[in-house]
């Protein structure tokens, strides 16, 4: 944490700039879901036409052809690239960012996120569903149209083993799951705390990666969005949204992440594993010192963000 080595930043363009007509016609994802090459696995419907839909990834970095064995080349281990990649192109609106849509449009997202996460954890060659939105270019966008992408993966990647197994530890030693634990403490101190519902707390985590980073977390013990019941993920999709809203409020049109973190197939059942969703604003590149150390550099205090995010000026703190 080093606050003495930059001020807040502004943001990004001006909301101004990322308005314009609804639909593009040099977009792909306007063209809809019958104007691709693939064919929708998943499409939503209102009076407006469709205005959410899932198809295969036209780029994906794994493909379902590819096969998940396992080789050695020497000293050398390699898996085939194989994966399910999807985009969930979220809005019929071109500039229909999460935060400006409706309520029951998000909740729409995250059940969709929920049904395509199930189905394809019904795969028994799918250890790991990854479910991410890049806005903006700083954040790995290669689209500005609202879209968001899941991958169902072979193996359980390094940075999320690792987590767990740590997590794994302090269970072993404490007795409670460390994301239940560090919720209390979060509630008891009220440090770091944007808002919390009956469902849902929302904080600037201890030691935040990025400035302004939030996460939300639903309060009963849950480590998978398939074991999610309803009103919890309602309550965990309008969280989202009205965070979103903080942020742009705030820091005006930024680029950002969000991340869906669940547990892997084995230990959906775990009492250590919490899921959790992270948005994570981009206001900088990491520089020479992150890339030769590892270590993040963050500008803003947690407990500073969190008492910015959640300043009544932004909006209602229980909006739902």
């Amino acid at each position: 944490m080093a606050p003495e080595r930059g001020k807040r930043p502004e943001g990004g363009e001006p909301a101004q700039f990322r308005d314009g007509p609804d639909r593009k016609g040099d977009c792909p994802f306007c063209k809809g879901p019958e104007g691709g090459e693939h064919k929708a696995s998943m499409i939503l419907n209102d009076d407006r036409g469709w205005y959410l839909y899932v198809v295969p990834n036209r780029y994906p970095a794994l493909i379902p052809e590819a096969t998940p064995d396992r080789s050695r080349d020497g000293e050398y281990l390699s898996i085939g690239g194989f994966g399910l990649a999807e985009v969930v192109v979220e809005s019929c609106d071109h500039w229909g960012y999460l935060y400006k849509r409706s309520i029951h449009e998000v909740r729409d997202l995250f059940s969709t996120f929920q049904g395509r996460t199930a189905t394809h954890l019904k795969d028994p060659r799918v250890e790991q569903v990854i479910i991410f939105q890049n806005c903006g270019p700083r954040a790995g966008a290669s689209q500005p149209h609202p879209h968001s992408q899941i991958y169902a993966i072979p193996i359980v990647p390094a940075n999320i083993r690792r987590e767990i197994e740590s997590r794994r530890v302090f269970y072993d030693n404490e007795g409670c799951c460390p994301e239940c634990h560090f919720i209390e403490t979060e509630l008891n101190r009220n440090e770091r705390i944007i808002f919390k519902t009956d469902h849902v707390v929302a904080f600037c985590p201890w030691a935040s990666e990025v400035p302004y980073e939030v996460h939300l977390v639903p309060r009963r013990h849950v480590t998978c969005l398939t074991l999610l019941e309803p009103k919890i993920l309602e309550a965990l999709a309008d969280a989202t949204r009205a965070i979103l809203g903080r942020v742009v409020n705030l820091l005006g049109v930024i680029d950002y992440n969000l991340v869906i973190d669940m547990a892997p197939r084995d230990d959906r059942d775990a009492p250590f594993y919490h899921m959790r969703v992270r948005i994570l604003p981009r206001l900088a590149t990491p520089a020479g010192f992150e890339i030769a150390t590892g270590i993040p550099v963050n500008t803003v205090l947690p407990e500073t963000a969190a008492k910015e995010l959640g300043g009544h000026s932004l909006g209602d703190s229980a909006p739902y």
